[in-house]
């Protein structure tokens, strides 16, 4: 029994030997850090986990170098690590969050940082970004409520007040989108996301020159900047002009061409223009894309039903309704197919039901005629 005690004696002496010397490794991996030498902090805070480490900072700190590098598999890693071994730290819950939004999982992201907040509630980045994170979701009440919570912790929050007007935009409360935008604007007047968000704004009040002003002030910072050029498309489309909208519309898909909105757009205008096979093509990859997407589903509908292809039109806008049952437009287009198809009964269900939902849409009442 003493052999064994004495194995056990030396094994705590191996283990008390390697802490000391992971401690040791793991302050010159914190003091290289922070002078910036990253590849020398990398190689230490690795070496500190191979001596066995349980300190949550080496995790995160090499979960945020994997980060800035691009290696978010591995960040991901260590920062889940550095939570395990440290559940109450806010930061790391952060970290990880805004990585997730990043990769444009917001689901992920939404929940990560609302752990940030619970531990440390007044950070206002963790809320900006937890409110973009909302909105991107479609929570538009809790990222109004977490958007205004930060700004009255930081009144010049550039990146809050961007996303202010966009969530009152999408609210169709216009008047505030262009109170919040402009502020964002008077703070930084060349900011490139704030002049994009007023021009939509300004395209949906119908004051399409302020809305030219101001995407083309920000395509003279940004000339490739792809949602920019897609903005001007879609003011050229609405002014008619669908050369002009095909050319910046393509411009911004040669830049990002696996952006689901940027295709189902293009396809949008190819249909306008009369070229349904490109129509076709650029709304089925906009579903590739994304497949749950409603307004892809009515614009693949429509350029069915312009093909003569009546079942697979109504197929189309069945699908846009299972995913958003209360929208008109999908409702318009669905009774329009099955008047075509000599189901008028169900077309007036239809149609009348997109009527007790909106009295504004004019295709509505050619169903009803």
């Amino acid at each position: 029994m003493a052999g064994f005690g004495g194995e056990n004696k030396k094994r705590k002496e191996v283990v008390q030997k390697n802490n000391i010397n992971a401690n040791s490794v793991a302050k010159s991996a914190f003091d290289n850090h922070i002078k910036g030498n990253i590849n020398t902090a990398e190689k230490e805070y690795r070496k500190a986990i191979e001596l066995g480490s349980k300190n949550h900072a080496v995790f995160a700190n090499l979960g945020v170098i994997y980060t800035n590098s691009g290696r978010f598999d591995e960040a991901i890693i260590h920062y889940e690590k550095s939570i395990e071994l440290s559940p109450e730290d806010a930061k790391t819950y952060r970290n990880l969050g805004f990585l997730y939004f990043d990769l444009r999982n917001f689901k992920q992201a939404s929940e990560l940082i609302r752990k940030s907040l619970d531990i440390n509630p007044n950070d206002y980045q963790a809320q900006t970004t937890l409110g973009w994170s909302y909105k991107e979701l479609g929570k538009l009440d809790q990222a109004l409520e977490l958007t205004l919570k930060a700004i009255e912790l930081k009144p010049d929050n550039i990146s809050a007040l961007i996303n202010l007007g966009g969530i009152y935009k999408d609210l169709d409360d216009l008047d505030n989108a262009i109170t919040a935008t402009v502020k964002a604007l008077d703070i930084n007047p060349e900011n490139v996301a704030a002049l994009i968000n007023i021009a939509g704004i300004y395209q949906d009040q119908g004051d399409l020159d302020k809305a030219l002003s101001s995407i083309h002030k920000a395509l003279s910072i940004e000339p490739n900047n792809p949602s920019a050029l897609i903005n001007l498309g879609g003011i050229h489309q609405d002014l008619g002009e669908l050369n002009n909208a095909l050319l910046y519309v393509s411009k911004a898909i040669k830049i990002e061409p696996n952006d689901h909105t940027f295709n189902l757009i293009l396809g949008g205008i190819y249909r306008d223009i009369g070229d349904l096979d490109n129509a076709l093509a650029f709304t089925l990859k906009s579903l590739e894309l994304k497949p749950i997407n409603s307004a892809a589903y009515i614009n693949l509908g429509s350029i069915y039903k312009a093909l003569g292809f009546l079942e697979k039109a109504l197929e189309s806008n069945l699908k846009s309704l299972e995913i958003n049952p209360q929208n008109p437009e999908a409702l318009i287009n669905a009774g329009s197919v099955y008047i075509e198809l000599g189901d008028i009964e169900t077309a007036l269900a239809y149609t009348l039901k997109s009527l007790d939902l909106r009295e504004d849409i004019p295709a509505t009442y050619i169903n009803l005629g």
